[in-house]
């Protein structure tokens, strides 16, 4: 079963309790990111965003597992970065800057 059961700084993680393969895991989590990545296109979005949401992201762009969940999850945290000081902020502290530059 999967099923939507925590909120994580305005965004809401999608928690699957299935046995999925981590083909089938990293391709979720990637398309997800993608998601994201559009609808931070609406700055007001991203504003309304906390800034512990980086590290959600971040998390996933240093990933090893593939390229596409690296890229989305990137591109993800540069709309957050460009239309919100407080998460630029954070990704400055936390080092995302350079994570960007290389993914991106």
């Amino acid at each position: 079963s999967s099923g939507i059961n925590a909120e994580y700084g305005g965004l809401l993680e999608v928690h699957f309790v299935t046995k999925t393969s981590t083909v089938t895991a990293t391709a979720i989590l990637s398309n997800a990111a993608l998601v994201c990545g559009h609808c931070f296109l609406d700055e007001s979005l991203c504003k309304k965003q906390e800034p512990r949401v980086v590290d959600l992201f971040l998390k996933h762009a240093k990933a090893e597992k593939g390229l596409a969940i690296q890229q989305n999850a990137a591109i993800a945290l540069a709309r957050l970065a460009q239309a919100s000081i407080p998460l630029l902020e954070r990704l400055r502290e936390t080092r995302g800057l350079e994570v960007l530059h290389s993914r991106i």
